[in-house]
């Protein structure tokens, strides 16, 4: 015996088999089913005006968006080159500090790390300046995401079929059938048009 169902209906099932293994029943075999996510033609158009890809919509909102922005700045938010160049220079005091008296060390490093966190905040700026610069288009990746991920879930979570298939029509079915493939582990991204 096996059960086919999405990632929500498995946990539910894995939360009974303890009352299975009690009642000597067996525990169906789980087989996880393929998903799909809709992405309509308005949402499609936004997609390709942001320049970004569908498969990147399934990172986190704000993973997504510093993404986006460090794309899209004329200038580079990442300050990793400069915090390789203060590591240089502290290395080079450490060395100094312990060739006169290695108690000196732990403070040094201490200042390093604390330069290091001054350059992580300075980052983050860099980052905040641009998202206000880039309102609209954080906005539309914002709505985007809740659109087709509601509630930071899964879209068939949260929409019903018949709600897909009043907006898009009956060829909806057709391109399903000929997508899905239950057994299959792919997630099936379906631009509606």
């Amino acid at each position: 015996m096996a059960y086919i169902g999405g990632g929500g209906e498995l946990a539910y099932w894995f939360q009974l088999k303890k009352m299975f293994n009690v009642n000597n029943i067996s525990f169906p075999t789980l087989v996880l089913r393929n998903s799909v996510l809709f992405i309509d033609k308005g949402s499609h158009k936004r997609i390709l005006k942001l320049g970004i890809e569908p498969v990147d919509l399934f990172k986190e909102t704000e993973a997504l968006i510093k993404e986006y922005l460090k794309s899209g700045a004329e200038i580079i938010l990442e300050l990793k080159e400069e915090e390789k160049a203060v590591e240089v220079v502290f290395e080079a005091i450490v060395n100094k500090a312990g060739n006169i008296d290695a108690s000196l060390q732990p403070m040094v490093k201490a200042e390093l790390q604390k330069s290091l966190k001054a350059i992580k905040n300075i980052e983050n700026r860099l980052i905040k300046g641009e998202k206000q610069k880039e309102e609209v288009a954080v906005n539309q990746i914002k709505n985007l995401k809740e659109k087709l991920f509601p509630n930071d879930s899964l879209q068939e979570r949260h929409d019903n079929l018949i709600s897909i298939l009043l907006l898009n029509g009956e060829s909806v079915i057709e391109e399903l059938i000929e997508y899905l493939h239950p057994l299959e582990k792919q997630f099936v991204i379906l631009l509606v048009e």
